[in-house]
């Protein structure tokens, strides 16, 4: 089978203990990554959406929490740090097969095949707190926003290197 490689933009912080991206990337691709990647690789956490604005639609949120850090190879992009001192990287994922199931994370349809659905991702957080940062990032604040998600990842210790998990 031929190689396939995911491209996806993303935004990081310093986190203690872990790599932390955010962004958004098509429906298609977080359901591709699900199936290509094994359990060994990769966790998928979903039921969370946010809102890209107050009272605007809601989206899902999924949690890719990475486990090999070879699965996913980061590039630092040449662009001004966010106001909130968040970095731009790219995520490049090398796609070879898709695992068999029943091993294969699921992502659940989405009204919208076209729609991006946001995306959490991790590299290296320890697989004893995967959950619990997805239910303090995500679970835990139904109605977030966008702007939510960045200032609560700034709560849990990106940028000054506390570590409140």
């Amino acid at each position: 089978m031929e190689l396939r490689n995911l491209v996806w933009s993303a935004t990081t912080c310093d986190f203690p203990g872990a790599g932390v991206y955010l962004g958004l990337a098509p429906h298609s691709e977080h359901q591709a990554l699900a199936r290509f990647l094994t359990s060994r690789q990769l966790r998928v956490y979903v039921g969370g959406a946010v809102t890209m604005r107050a009272e605007g639609p809601r989206w899902p949120l999924h949690y890719f929490a990475v486990r090999d850090p070879s699965a996913v190879k980061v590039k630092p992009l040449e662009k001004p740090s966010l106001p909130n001192g968040f970095r731009h990287v790219k995520l490049v994922f090398q796609l070879d097969r898709p695992v068999p199931e029943p091993d294969a994370a699921v992502i659940p349809p989405c009204r919208d095949d076209t729609a991006s659905p946001a995306f959490l991702l991790t590299i290296g957080l320890r697989a004893t707190k995967e959950e619990l940062f997805f239910e303090r990032v995500v679970t835990d604040h139904a109605d977030q926003t966008w702007g939510d998600v960045y200032r609560r990842l700034s709560e849990l210790g990106c940028g000054d290197g506390a570590d409140y998990l």
